[in-house]
């Protein structure tokens, strides 16, 4: 198969530090191209130019990672498509930007949507969502780790420090009680890594 992977053009794919959706779309292409599929990744802010190479490009399946094109994808395209939100609060509509809500219904337009947990699925199907919805499950990629025979006695925290992911809570009320080492950037200005608790960078 023939298959497009299509991002939003605001890191590098593969990202070069932090980058939740160009690792995934990295992955994904990874694994897709071991499996003998030809695999082609539009990472650009130009959706005019990246719609022009696909309806050129003669593509069995375009995958959409980025959900603010799907309205345009839908107009434009002439073909099915089908699309993933990584947005972080899908399962919490009261978090919802005003954009938001208007992306959401956009993303009904497409001939198919791969969610990223049964979670999300049900979220779709909960408000009327009728064409094909799968699921494609992401996590660590643990042979990128190598794995000793005894662990340290720590637990690891490993992703982006964000409010949302609530490090800094886990940190203040597990310090002194479970070691754990954190690694990833910070954009929380709130966290902090004391006792038992460390900072390891990202």
């Amino acid at each position: 198969m023939k298959i497009a992977l299509v991002a939003g053009g605001f890191l590098p794919i593969p990202p070069k530090g932090w980058g939740g959706v160009e690792i995934v779309v990295w992955k994904y292409y990874e694994k897709l191209t071991a499996l003998g599929h030809e695999v082609v990744i539009f990472n650009s802010k130009d959706k005019e130019d990246i719609v022009s190479k696909i309806n050129s490009g003669h593509f069995d399946f375009i995958h959409l990672h980025h959900d603010t094109y799907a309205r345009y994808f839908a107009k434009h395209l002439v073909m099915p498509f089908c699309v993933t939100s990584h947005y972080g609060y899908m399962l919490k509509e009261e978090k919802w930007s005003r954009g938001f809500f208007s992306i959401f219904a956009d993303l009904f337009l497409a001939s198919g949507i791969i969610a990223l947990s049964e979670e999300i699925r049900q979220k779709y199907l909960k408000t009327g969502y009728k064409n094909p919805l799968y699921v494609l499950r992401i996590g660590t990629v643990v042979n990128d780790f190598r794995l000793g025979p005894k662990g340290n006695g720590r637990a690891l925290c490993l992703g982006k420090i964000e409010p949302r992911k609530k490090q800094a809570f886990l940190s203040s009320v597990l310090s002194g009680v479970v070691g754990i080492d954190f690694v990833g950037a910070v954009g929380d200005p709130s966290f902090k890594a004391e006792g038992s608790c460390r900072y390891l960078g990202s």
